[in-house]
């Protein structure tokens, strides 16, 4: 089980919303009447600042971000 702490912040950079948009429309096609037509429809993007960690009893342990970061994309 892991917990996740950060902040929200929304996405103003238009090639990254049009690239987030892109996958977010593809995964869920339903959505993008949604996005095309409500004006005030953003995404957002979570920048943790840090990351709880319960393996099992005695395995508990706050874990590096930009380590956990640098693991989740390879």
């Amino acid at each position: 089980r892991m917990t996740f702490q950060g902040k929200f912040v929304k996405i103003t950079d238009k090639k990254e919303v049009e690239r987030v948009a892109e996958g977010y429309c593809k995964k869920y096609p339903q959505a993008k009447f949604l996005y095309e037509n409500l004006g005030d429809f953003h995404f957002y993007k979570m920048d943790l600042t840090a990351i709880h960690a319960i393996g099992g009893f005695g395995d508990i342990d706050w874990l590096n971000v930009k380590e956990f970061q640098k693991a989740a994309s390879e």
